[in-house]
């Protein structure tokens, strides 16, 4: 463990989901693959998570592989753990190493702009105007957080809508509240958006899950929710990072707004069922 999370380290803006699970002790179906090198075998120069749920998050030591010796380990790797595979999620590069390895390929890849964000240099939170109130939600908002929450993935999650699970939703928003940074924004008592983390890890937050309603939207609403989810992480001393469409150019202007930069490329490929 202790030399998987220093290799990780240095690169945990780009797999923090990798990180977070690790550190959560949780996930006791996940399987961790490693592939070393050196004279002692010493070096770790890749690893993969595999998570009970079918997503493989790579984190190598290059950003791309010529040597064929590398590709056959690699490949060893993941024949190694015969389970159903969903999605491959990462920096774009090494998802397309994974995925010129599986058989059958993905069905859908949708490309990412990864983005993060130091703590330091941090504006303080913009004061609540007349009206709006932004606060830190809990498990007891569960059935209240609920329909946004199924907006949410419906608009920005799902690649078939149709396939919504209700109770996949409120199981994981339920998770959420329990273990994650979830605030939201209120409007005269009522919750019209949300952000929050998806993932913590060892130096770095992922931020996700930020939807406002659409008759909320272009008032500023997602920018003061978003400075009071920084100011909440920096007072850990965690930076961020998000990943965002590369067409959703409204939140790409929000996040630079913030002091996000894009530093890579990520990529999800689903596959089939």
């Amino acid at each position: 463990m202790d030399d998987l999370l220093a290799f990780l380290k240095p690169r945990e803006w780009s797999c923090v989901a990798f990180t977070s699970r690790l550190l959560a002790r949780e996930a006791s179906l996940d399987h961790v693959l490693v592939n070393r090198a050196g004279n002692d075998r010493s070096r770790i120069i890749e690893c993969l998570l595999v998570t009970d749920q079918g997503l493989i998050v790579p984190a190598f030591e290059q950003r791309e592989h010529s040597s064929e010796l590398q590709r056959r380990q690699l490949k060893e790797l993941i024949s190694s753990r015969s389970r159903r595979i969903h999605s491959v999620m990462g920096v774009r590069s090494q998802v397309d190493l994974v995925e010129s390895i599986l058989n059958p390929r993905s069905i859908e890849r949708i490309d990412y702009d990864l983005m993060t964000r130091e703590y330091t240099g941090l504006a303080a939170p913009t004061p609540d105007r007349p009206g709006m109130v932004i606060r830190r939600a809990g498990i007891v908002d569960l059935t209240t957080l609920f329909p946004l929450q199924r907006s949410y993935e419906k608009e920005e999650v799902l690649l078939d809508p149709s396939a919504f699970n209700a109770t996949s939703c409120l199981l994981h928003l339920q998770r959420s509240l329990r273990k994650e940074i979830t605030l939201v924004a209120e409007l005269d008592g009522r919750i019209v958006a949300k952000a929050g983390t998806n993932a913590q890890g060892l130096d770095y937050f992922q931020i996700g899950g930020v939807f406002t309603e659409p008759d909320y939207r272009n008032r500023g609403i997602a920018r003061t929710l978003l400075q009071s989810l920084l100011w909440e992480i920096a007072a850990l001393q965690k930076h961020t990072c998000l990943f965002v469409k590369k067409h959703n150019e409204a939140a790409i202007r929000l996040y630079r707004g913030l002091g996000f930069e894009v530093r890579d490329d990520f990529a999800i490929s689903y596959h089939r069922s």
